[in-house]
């Protein structure tokens, strides 16, 4: 049984029904270094999952012991062959002298049944170490950060399985004494050219392989999460051809990973071939140093007959030398790539101080200066502060900032310069879970579970009762919508939430949020997909049952339609990164500056649209406006 044939392969992270042609190994995931780790290394890190403490060890000692009583009973039959053979008085002593043939075939018949015993216990490792591993992944992939995910293509960091990998280790976990005798023998031919093929010349094919593999599965998955805007622009044969060319480059690297590897095995066949006239030239000598010592008594039979079964067994293995071997570079690759991004690290620290459940919370950005990476600078110096129980609006120009403030403040990112601080503290000294606890988000792009909508809403507290989620969805104005559907709360909302409407989705999540019940709420966008008549009736409706049920807690509000917040407590316009203005809704009116422009404009399109809407009313069909 080979240890190797737990380590999850990490399969790159694609989705299996897009990607037909195989899911490429996790391999070479951008950004991740590349350092390379020796055999041992590997092995090591490996040990702890895949060496539990179990039975295994125990089973794997009883094999060897029964295995070594094969060929201990063989050699005790023979020897007693040689000494009774012409000592036979009569038939009654028959059974006697079947003894040691019987023990013989009992262990013969025991040994198989061990080592299948040992393959039986080792599963609970094997399927064990899986599961260990395979959490791993995803609890590692969740605890990086925000920059780490969006650097990184969705095909290469969802997973739809983690297929363990058959690859056999025997070189390194043979629980048979003769296999390693046979190692022994045979690496002093093998050695040199393993070691120099191996690593420097076909482990780049394999690794090439791989990312040819993954590319294409990113770009299946892109597409056909893009379905609707492919169909928009009629463009399918031009998303086949470059999901074709990307095959065509995985076509090609397998090529030159499967040419290399016959040509390995046509290596190995002609060093199998030396090993077979080395061991036929070792037979002949065994044969006659055994005839010679038999004749000078000083070897038995039987330890003849033992020598020779020994030497039979070491020839056994050398036919599974060339799937050994391909499959052990196969296993190392992935498992080499997939720890290192096992070990890559956050860059978000994490403090040690938490929020207690009882205390109000004053937010404030305190000369905050931020840019994504190497990028334009998108905040300059933020001044300003969220009281506790305050509703603080943000407005702006497309890119100026809104949505980045929110995304400091829930600590998807750090500042530059300058600290986000809650009650005086900057919010890296907090740990993260207990300070993101308190704060609720209903984002701009409402992304939901293909799940039910009672588990979609559930999802903002696992530990909610029915008639909590039920409330929740009440508060947005989302459960009569619900009662009028088949399945109501039963009803499974599609990939992404495909099946609801655009407005279905922000109650929902604005329902989720609410059934959280956090200090601070953060409300980006979040009537971008409602209509007008809904936003002026439904979203006031749910801001004055959340003026209720949230008193003392604060409210960031990052709004396009002004309409929304003109009952804010404090208005800020950001424009070039910096706050422009700062104000209630009268106030900034009265500046009649940058907040009055974007609301005149707004108003006057609201006009606008009011007055085409009248038209329409009045106006016969075919003259009516597009």
């Amino acid at each position: 049984m080979s240890l190797i044939s737990c380590i999850p392969r990490c399969r790159v992270i694609t989705i299996k029904r897009f990607h037909t042609h195989g899911a490429a190994v996790i391999g070479n995931i951008d950004g991740l270094d590349r350092a390379d780790l020796t055999t041992a290394q590997l092995m090591k890190k490996v040990k702890p999952f895949i060496w539990p403490k179990s039975d295994v060890p125990e089973a794997s000692r009883f094999s060897k012991y029964v295995n070594r009583l094969v060929f201990e009973d063989a050699k005790a039959s023979y020897e007693f062959i040689a000494i009774e053979a012409g000592n036979i008085p009569s038939l009654e002593n028959v059974a006697v002298i079947s003894a040691p043939f019987a023990a013989y075939a009992a262990v013969s018949l025991l040994e198989p049944t061990v080592d299948q015993y040992k393959s039986y216990t080792f599963a609970t490792v094997k399927q064990s170490t899986t599961r260990k591993i395979g959490r791993g992944l995803v609890e590692k992939l969740f605890s990086l950060d925000h920059r780490f995910h969006t650097n990184r293509e969705t095909g290469a960091l969802l997973k739809s399985d983690i297929d363990c990998s058959s690859c056999n280790l025997h070189c390194f976990y043979s629980s048979n004494v003769s296999t390693r005798l046979y190692w022994c023998i045979h690496l002093a031919f093998l050695w040199p050219t393993l070691c120099r093929i191996s690593p420097s010349y076909r482990t780049p094919y394999r690794i090439a392989m791989n990312k040819a593999d993954m590319d294409a599965g990113n770009l299946a998955t892109d597409s056909l999460l893009n379905y609707e805007t492919v169909k928009y622009f009629a463009n399918e044969k031009y998303e086949a051809t470059r999901y074709d060319g990307k095959l065509a480059n995985f076509e090609q690297a397998a090529l030159k990973t499967d040419r290399t590897l016959a040509l390995l095995n046509m290596g190995q066949q002609a060093i199998l071939g030396s090993c077979l006239l080395f061991n036929l030239g070792m037979a002949s000598g065994i044969l006659d140093f055994g005839q010679a010592s038999i004749a000078a008594q000083t070897m038995s039979l039987g330890e003849f007959v033992m020598i020779a079964s020994y030497f039979q067994q070491i020839q056994r293995p050398l036919s599974f030398l060339g799937s050994t071997y391909r499959d052990l570079v196969q296993a190392r690759t992935d498992f080499e790539t997939m720890w290192r991004l096992m070990e890559e690290q956050p860059e978000l620290g994490e403090g040690t101080r938490t929020l207690s459940m009882d205390q109000d919370l004053e937010v404030r950005f305190n000369n905050v200066r931020f840019a994504y990476g190497d990028g334009n600078q998108i905040l300059n110096g933020i001044d300003f502060s969220i009281r506790p129980g305050e509703r603080v609006a943000i407005v702006g120009g497309s890119g100026s900032g809104k949505s980045t403030l929110a995304k400091l403040l829930f600590r998807f990112y750090d500042p530059q310069e300058g600290s986000v601080q809650v009650n005086g503290e900057d919010i890296r000294d907090y740990n993260l879970k207990s300070f993101r606890e308190r704060i609720g988000v209903v984002p701009q792009d409402c992304v939901l579970f293909n799940d039910t909508i009672y588990n979609n809403i559930r999802y903002g507290n696992l530990n909610a009762t029915e008639e909590q989620i039920i409330e929740a969805a009440k508060v947005a104005d989302l459960h009569r919508s619900v009662e009028e559907m088949n399945f109501g709360y039963d009803t499974i909302v599609g990939e992404r939430g495909v099946k609801l409407s655009g407005g279905e989705k922000q109650r929902l999540a604005i329902a989720r949020c609410f059934l959280k019940d956090p200090e601070i709420v953060i409300y980006d966008e979040a009537t971008s997909s409602l209509d007008s008549l809904t936003e002026q009736l439904s979203f006031q409706r749910i801001l004055s049952s959340l003026d209720k049920a949230t008193e003392n807690k604060s409210l960031l509000v990052i709004a396009h339609r002004l309409s929304t917040i003109v009952n804010s407590d404090k208005i800020i316009v950001l424009k070039d990164g910096k706050v422009a203005e700062m104000g209630n809704h009268a106030e900034l009116l009265a500046l009649n500056n940058h907040y009055r422009k974007m609301w005149d404009i707004q108003s006057n399109e609201k006009d606008t649209s009011k007055k085409v809407s009248e038209v329409k009313n009045f106006c016969p069909y075919f003259l009516r406006p597009y």
